[in-house]
């Protein structure tokens, strides 16, 4: 998360910048330096989106950080911001996946077969005797 947290700032950094998504030209070290590190956040923070969420409306996340950058625009404010990402990470996250793993385990289940379950909640079927 803090991880997360430090790629978006350095984004946001970039993003205030000027030609962002233009046409680029690198006449200098600084230049090749300033590119450099654009891609290497670039790449992080696809890593990170893509193991939280693969679907995440990138034109709302650059929305967000150009939003913060000019600080008397945000749609959320920044502590609202915070308390959502937190309740979003510590309770959707969870109950989704808490709900996909009853559903699974339903499933199984409901195939029917040998399968015979634990009192700690352990599904297991024997195959051979």
């Amino acid at each position: 998360m803090k991880k997360l947290i430090l790629t978006l700032a350095i984004a946001s950094m970039f993003a205030a910048c000027g030609n962002v998504g233009g046409a680029v030209s690198i006449k200098s070290d600084k230049d090749s330096l300033a590119y450099a590190l654009g891609v290497d956040v670039g790449v992080n923070l696809a890593q990170s989106l893509k193991q939280m969420d693969s679907t995440i409306n990138i034109d709302l996340l650059v929305a967000g950080i150009k939003d913060a950058m000019k600080e008397n625009e945000l749609k959320i404010d920044a502590k609202s911001s915070k308390e959502f990402i937190n309740e979003y990470f510590m309770v959707r996250v969870p109950a989704k996946a808490k709900k996909e793993s009853e559903d699974f385990i339903a499933e199984i289940e409901a195939k029917g077969g040998n399968i015979k379950r634990t009192e700690s909640g352990l599904l297991y079927e024997i195959i051979l005797e």
